[in-house]
């Protein structure tokens, strides 16, 4: 197949070139097919590490990567990278718990958190000792809204890397609509994002402590406790391709660029204008 006039300068540049680039490609353009040609235009003697956004995205750039015989090229998903750091720089198998911190928050609203959920029923003025089934019921509903609201700020913190930070925290909250201030009372709208904050802040001290303790962890500990606790793989590379990179977050980013050598190449490829995952926490300054 004749490349089209764009393929040859990424050719070239893979080619020709040591610095690092980025290819802005349209959906729908054959980017995902540009990038695996550029393969070939790599030295035999570089390692190469495919870096895909998910596990179907891996699986399909695998199968095609496959029938180019290349050993050097290795394809992962960024959990697998995140996972791979950690169990490499532990002695203990890790055990992963995706229910992690729905468990912890649930006990902690038994506990540390418990008088945090009594100032935030306070707030939307629910009376913590219902007396009827409708107090009951009302009741229900706001213990599970404030166990959502608290699981959301938890994920949404380790996906951005967020500084432990009030002012920071109320801005990642709102982003996300954790908390919405068209619907949520002024007067009451700090106070409320002070207890998410303060819960989520005792929440990721626990989380952090039984990674440690038991190396028990959820998926998206894969991606954040590699930069906590400042550790790196045994492996990295000459050149990593990095694919939907307008799609990550701050921790898959991270992750990503923990395996590539300070000598290495990093080729990131992506449309800022299809970013369609701003409700997991991608970063949408991810692609710039």
């Amino acid at each position: 197949m004749t490349p089209t006039p764009e393929q040859e300068k990424i050719y070239n540049f893979i080619k020709f070139d040591s610095n690092h680039g980025i290819i802005d490609a349209v959906a729908g353009s054959g980017k995902t097919t540009t990038i695996i040609e550029s393969i070939g235009f790599v030295e035999k003697s570089n390692s190469i590490l495919f870096c895909a956004f998910n596990k179907s995205i891996r699986d399909e750039i695998q199968e095609r990567i496959s029938q180019k015989k290349n050993d050097n090229i290795v394809v992962k998903n960024l959990h697998q990278l995140g996972f791979e750091i950690l169990k490499s720089n532990s002695e203990l198998p890790y055990n992963v718990k995706t229910r992690k911190y729905n468990d912890l928050i649930s006990r902690s609203i038994e506990s540390y958190n418990k008088e945090a959920f009594f100032r935030y029923l306070k707030l939307y003025d629910i009376n913590p000792e219902p007396e009827n089934n409708f107090e009951k019921s009302q009741l229900n509903n706001y213990f599970n809204y404030f166990k959502n609201k608290l699981l959301d700020s938890v994920d949404k913190f380790r996906l951005t890397l967020e500084k432990n930070d009030f002012f920071k925290f109320k801005e990642m909250v709102i982003h996300f609509n954790i908390i919405d201030p068209n619907k949520t009372s002024e007067k009451i709208l700090d106070s409320v994002i002070d207890i998410l904050f303060k819960g989520t802040e005792r929440l990721l001290e626990e989380g952090n402590k039984i990674a440690t303790s038991h190396n028990t962890i959820d998926l998206t500990d894969m991606l954040y406790l590699p930069k906590v606790f400042e550790v790196y793989p045994i492996k990295k590379y000459d050149l990593l391709f990095v694919d939907e990179c307008q799609d990550l977050s701050k921790a898959q980013l991270a992750v990503a660029l923990k395996y590539v050598k300070k000598s290495g190449r990093v080729i990131a490829v992506g449309d800022p204008c299809q970013s369609i995952y701003g409700f997991t926490g991608a970063d949408i300054e991810s692609f710039s």
